[in-house]
């Protein structure tokens, strides 16, 4: 087990849906559902919890949960102004909406030649910090796949 996240693009709200566009479908067999945990209500937004058809997905498997909370303690600490909206979340389930992938998509773009940089010299404690740019690259990824008014899904 471990953590997988999912990008989603394009999300239209499953009952905005035309029946010609549903064919006959079901939200619960076709749809996707996004889940607004009430400790991180603003996550989701502008969107609400609830089924979505999405127009295409990519999908990460990022690793165990105890090697991405180790790199989620590395991103907070080298960045401590950046990346909020995916230090303060859950840590294995939950969804990030269109305004949480755009802003954390400005910070991927923002920092990842210093993550780079970093990754290209050996690290004084001994942190891997080439894996945790392999991460890096993962979440922008999906953050990049997600920015047209997509959600980026944990699981």
């Amino acid at each position: 087990m471990g953590l997988a996240v999912i990008a989603y693009c394009d999300v239209t709200p499953w009952d905005e849906l035309s029946e010609s566009a549903r064919d006959g479908r079901s939200a619960e067999e076709d749809g996707v559902r996004f889940r607004n945990d009430p400790a991180f209500a603003t996550r989701l937004a502008p969107l609400e919890e609830g089924y979505y058809q999405a127009t295409e997905s990519h999908r990460e498997y990022i690793g165990s949960y105890h090697c991405y909370g180790e790199w989620r303690t590395w991103l907070s600490q080298t960045f401590p102004s950046a990346f909020q909206e995916l230090v303060d979340f859950s840590d294995c389930d939950g969804s990030l909406g269109p305004d949480a992938v755009c802003s954390l998509l400005v910070d991927f773009q923002d920092w990842e030649e210093q993550v780079r940089d970093m990754a290209e010299t050996p690290s004084p404690d001994g942190d891997d910090i080439a894996s945790y740019f392999e991460t890096f690259k993962q979440f922008r990824r999906c953050f990049e796949a997600a920015a047209s008014e997509g959600v980026v899904q944990f699981t």
